[in-house]
C-alpha cells in the first residue's frame, strides 16, 4: 500500500521528518482504539551545519588531561578515563560520568522470538567492557588520543576497542566550539561479520535534578 507524500518544495537547507503511525480505529479485546500498532519514520533533506559565535577560549594541556575553558563553560577530557569527564556550564557540572558508545538495548517479544539475542549477543558486552587502552611494551596506554586545535574550536578524538570477535574499533570525536557548544560524532568500521547490531548510540549520564532534555 503506497501513501502519496505531500511535502512542500524544500530548499537544500531544510529538513523534513515524515512519521507514519498505524493505530487501531476501534476497541479490541486486547487494546483500545488509538493504540499504536506500528510506526515508521524517514528524514528528507538535510540541515546545514550550525554557525557558532567566535568567542575567547583557552586550552590547557596536562600530562593526562586536556582542558578547554571559554565564557561560562569548562570541559575536561581525560586520557586515562578515555572520554569527556567534566563539562561545567555557568558553574554547574552537567555530566556524572564520561559518555561512552552503546550497542545494546532491551529486547522486545519479537526479538526474543526470532532469537536476536542469540545472533547479536556479542554486542551486549561490547559497550559494557569497551576500552580505550592497549598494551604497548608492557605498559597499558590509550590506543589513540588526538587533540586538534583551531582558532574557533578544539577537537578530541578517542579510539575504543570493542570486545567482539573479530575485534572492532570505534572512534568518538568531540568538537568544543568557542561558544560552549559540543559536537559529538561516533563512527565504527563495518561490523556485519560480528552479527546484527541492535543499537548504535552514546550513553550520557546526567544528574537526576536535570529534568528537561531537548534532543534530536
Amino acid at each position: 500500500y503506497q501513501i502519496k507524500r505531500y511535502l512542500p518544495k524544500r530548499p537544500d537547507s531544510c529538513e523534513y521528518v515524515l512519521t507514519v503511525s498505524l493505530r487501531l480505529k476501534e476497541d479490541t479485546v486486547w487494546a483500545d482504539a488509538g493504540h499504536e500498532v506500528s510506526y515508521g519514520q524517514y528524514v528528507y533533506g538535510s540541515l546545514p551545519e550550525a554557525v557558532h559565535e567566535k568567542r575567547p577560549m583557552r586550552v590547557a594541556h596536562g600530562h593526562c588531561n586536556t582542558g578547554v575553558r571559554g565564557e561560562g563553560f569548562e570541559a575536561i577530557f581525560s586520557d586515562l578515563s578515555g572520554g569527556l569527564v567534566s563539562y561545567r556550564y555557568a558553574g554547574r557540572e552537567l555530566i556524572k560520568r564520561a559518555p561512552k558508545p552503546n550497542f545494546w538495548r532491551p529486547m522486545t517479544e519479537n526479538d526474543m522470538a526470532n532469537l536476536l539475542p542469540f545472533r547479536a549477543g556479542q554486542w551486549r558486552n561490547a559497550g559494557a567492557f569497551i576500552t580505550s587502552k592497549q598494551y604497548y611494551d608492557e605498559w597499558l596506554r590509550s590506543i589513540d588520543y588526538r587533540v586538534e586545535e583551531t582558532d574557533e574550536s578544539v577537537s578530541v578524538t578517542y579510539t575504543y576497542r570493542l570486545p567482539v570477535r573479530p575485534e572492532k574499533t570505534c572512534d568518538v570525536k568531540y568538537t568544543v566550539h568557542s561558544d560552549g557548544a559540543v559536537d559529538v560524532r561516533m563512527s565504527m568500521e563495518a561490523s556485519d561479520d560480528v552479527g546484527e547490531l541492535p543499537e548504535y548510540s552514546m550513553l550520557f549520564t546526567f544528574g537526576a535534578e536535570l529534568e528537561d532534555l531537548t534532543w534530536y
